[in-house]
């Protein structure tokens, strides 16, 4: 069994794409729900950077914008936002790909989460461009295991679990710990930093090569055939 936590709705996105590559025994659960909250866009703005599909904010100007994967370029196209830039990882590679762009000075906006990171800005600051973060959306976290959830793994331990970020594996880590269920298996991580966090809870880690999907699903899979 390979347990699948991550926030709703990218669930039912990471489970499509991982049954589709033919993995089976696969444990969905939804460990937060986004909450949007209303948002005021000051003047001036001439672009957005989306690190989420979350930050998809109705209430936006349709401005150009350069989004973080594929999946939010989809999500932003959708609600009618012009795509100029499409990234390949995370934000920190979106900001330089803006860099070496050679965009003309931009004001942007950064619709982003409650949880989000912004030591990004400062290289685009510094390349001329203004960057205004705007709070979208608010995390809420599940309190407590789904009964379902927690009888499945009392009866059955995964063999691996999957870990997108720091946050999450912390989450799991408390919602096991709540339902009296140590972690087991291996987890597989989608980064160093996201390792560094499951070391402390999990007997084996795994990290993928790249954070990309592709690349969390590579690893799984190597695992899976040794």
């Amino acid at each position: 069994m390979i347990l699948l936590p991550r926030p709703h709705p990218h669930l039912a996105r990471t489970l499509e794409a991982f049954t589709a590559a033919g993995l089976t025994g696969l444990l969905p659960l939804a460990l937060s729900h986004p909450a949007p909250q209303p948002i005021s866009v000051p003047p001036g703005a001439t672009a957005i950077i989306f690190t989420s599909i979350f930050g998809v904010h109705r209430a936006l100007p349709r401005l150009p914008a350069c989004c973080v994967g594929e999946q939010t370029s989809y999500e932003a196209e959708k609600a009618g936002f012009p795509i100029t830039i499409i990234g390949t990882s995370n934000a920190e590679a979106l900001a330089r790909s803006i860099i070496n762009g050679r965009l003309k000075p931009q004001h942007f906006l950064h619709p982003h989460g409650d949880k989000a990171s912004f030591a990004w800005h400062e290289p685009l600051r510094k390349a001329g461009h203004i960057v205004t973060p705007l709070l979208a959306y608010r995390t809420q976290p599940v309190g407590e295991l789904p009964a379902s959830t927690a009888t499945t793994l009392n009866k059955e331990a995964p063999t691996h679990t999957l870990l997108f970020s720091a946050g999450s594996a912390k989450h799991l880590a408390k919602l096991l710990n709540q339902a009296n269920i140590s972690p087991k298996g291996t987890a597989v991580c989608f980064s160093p930093a996201v390792a560094q966090v499951a070391k402390a809870h999990w007997p084996r880690t795994l990290t993928a090569t790249s954070p990309t999907l592709k690349s969390m699903l590579t690893r799984l899979k190597k695992d899976l055939a040794s």
